[in-house]
């Protein structure tokens, strides 16, 4: 969640970010959405900060989802199941 708000900050050029937090039986979604320029989902990019947000979704057992339009902005979506006790 870090990185997307560093990604946020640093590249997105937005006027608007929200973060939403909404919890379920299943666990906690975490939502990151701004405003700002976008990118093209399928182009190539020279960073590593969304894998590196997807590695350590799967290693807590989470899930990730990021959605972007050019002009539109970006959404991260954390999906960060309940575990167990």
């Amino acid at each position: 969640m870090r990185e997307a708000i560093h990604n946020v900050n640093k590249y997105s050029k937005a006027s608007l970010c929200t973060i939403s937090f909404i919890g379920d039986k299943e666990g906690i979604t975490v939502r990151i959405k701004d405003n700002g320029i976008g990118f093209d989902m399928k182009a190539p990019r020279g960073g590593i900060g969304i894998q590196n947000m997807k590695e350590r979704a799967v290693e807590l057992g989470s899930q990730l989802h990021v959605f972007s339009k050019i002009n539109i902005g970006t959404e991260v979506i954390f999906k960060i199941k309940q575990t167990k006790t």
